[in-house]
């Protein structure tokens, strides 16, 4: 028959003295029970190394080999890979181990509650019996990254007769598993209908997102928003401000993978449960292609970048009324709106340059050649292309928007078009609104849920996760 262990430890254990145990105890008995009480698995070592102990004695021959072989001399020889300034003892008449550092006693109880999981998981591990199937649920309990990626690589290491099935959510633990399959319960019902994909075998999803991804969205619950950036920008911080109670949103880098994994997670039949969608930097993209993209649930930032949505009169005002009075809250934002406009009209050579440049990135990202044809052919037909293209009449339409906007100081307008995402936050914001503008204005917009939902509904309306 096949051993299962299971070892859960979502509560913290102290250990609590059994009276009378000398002998309440075996590894069968505890084992059968399936005990979780951190104490009765401390007993159950004691135990089981006093047993050892009283069988080297009564052995013909006594060497070092054996008395190494015991399982305290293995739990020490575990614990020194991970905390090698502790060591435990033998309490025999409380049937306990005492914690040693710097040849000083303490109590279990005093130890933190990563060295306890760490202490269980140890002694779980080592009394497992051969060839097990050992269940660890939420094997990363009360340890930190460093801590439970060395735990648990020891302890495969030790029980290679075992094999070892993990229960978790936590992605960095998740992705650090080597010669693993990768399993993922689709859906549940009651009482024992289980739909469960090995993802190694789905050499789609393999192939279209990576692992760490891949963690993170299997299971999702809401619809999926895939935005660029990470986890510690700004794309991130404000779209989860926003968005956090209708989606989960998930950080990729570039606007091209959220293009892709938006494409990839809706065009796949296994995630078919649920829905993903994007939203992207307008970066000075046409209607036309705005248009296009939110057809496939890619949605376009209503600013040019993500940055100008702290420069909106919402947030400008949000941060600085807390720390200046009412006039001179409004004497600031005019200051620096007047200096954005003139930042503008400066650079204003540059900033159609910019857009031309995002028009012709586009255009040839989507040319083929389609038929078969001579070199020659093929150039004749890329330079009719390139011409019909008619760079100087777009050149020339972006810059009369850009004066136009300047003419008639249309501020909102300015914020969907300016790519001066480094000059304004960096420069004119900490001139004119307030030192550290930026940190501040994200840890407002973070924190303060009302100014979220205002942006929400001023910025965002036409967005829905549908």
């Amino acid at each position: 028959m096949q051993r299962y262990v299971l070892i859960p430890f979502k509560t913290l254990y102290f250990y609590l003295a059994l009276h009378n145990s000398n002998n309440d105890y075996e590894v069968g008995q505890f084992m059968k029970e399936l005990s979780q009480l951190f104490s009765k698995l401390i007993t159950v070592v004691v135990n089981e190394q006093i047993k050892e102990e009283h069988s080297i004695i009564n052995s013909e021959v006594i060497d070092n080999e054996s008395k190494n072989n015991t399982i305290l001399s293995k739990l020490n020889s575990l614990w020194k890979n991970l905390i090698p300034d502790i060591i435990f003892e033998m309490d025999t008449t409380n049937r306990t181990l005492i914690p040693m550092k710097n040849n000083q006693q303490y109590s279990l109880n005093a130890m933190s509650d990563g060295e306890k999981a760490i202490l269980y998981y140890i002694c779980q591990i080592l009394l497992a019996e051969e060839n097990s199937f050992i269940v660890v649920d939420e094997p990363e309990t009360f340890l930190n990254a460093s801590n439970f990626n060395r735990l648990w690589d020891t302890l495969e290491s030790y029980r290679r007769d075992c094999r070892f099935i993990y229960i978790s959510h936590v992605i960095d633990f998740i992705v650090t598993r080597s010669n693993a399959d990768l399993l993922w319960c689709k859906s549940y019902t009651y009482p024992d209908k289980w739909d469960i994909k090995n993802l190694e075998y789905e050499d789609e999803l393999s192939r279209m997102f990576p692992k760490e991804l891949l963690s993170e969205i299997l299971g999702a619950r809401k619809p999926i928003l895939f935005c660029e950036g990470k986890k510690d920008k700004l794309d991130y911080i404000i779209y989860n401000s926003v968005f956090r109670d209708e989606v989960i949103v998930c950080p990729v880098d570039g606007h091209n993978q959220v293009i892709q994994y938006t494409r990839a997670y809706n065009k796949s039949p296994i995630l078919s449960n649920n829905s993903a969608f994007g939203i992207i930097d307008a970066d000075l993209m046409s209607e036309e292609q705005i248009s296009s993209y939110e057809e496939e649930g890619i949605f376009t930032l209503p600013f040019n970048e993500i940055e100008m949505i702290l420069f909106t009169e919402e947030v400008m005002c949000s941060v600085l009324e807390g720390v200046y009075m009412p006039e001179e809250v409004k004497d600031k934002i005019q200051v620096f709106k007047d200096n954005f406009f003139n930042l503008v009209e400066i650079e204003n050579e540059a900033i159609v340059q910019q857009k031309l440049k995002k028009h012709m990135d586009n255009e040839l990202s989507n040319y083929r050649i389609n038929n078969l044809q001579t070199g020659n052919e093929m150039v004749s037909e890329v330079k009719e292309w390139l011409d019909n293209l008619n760079l100087p009449m777009i050149e020339e339409a972006f810059s009369n928007i850009l004066q136009q906007i300047n003419w008639n100081s249309d501020y909102r307008e300015l914020l969907k078009v300016s790519p001066q995402k480094n000059s304004i936050s960096k420069g004119l914001a900490n001139k004119f609104l307030d030192s550290k503008y930026e940190e501040k204005a994200k840890n407002k917009i973070k924190l303060d849920k009302t100014l979220s939902n205002l942006i929400k509904e001023n910025y965002f309306s036409h967005i829905t996760f549908k």
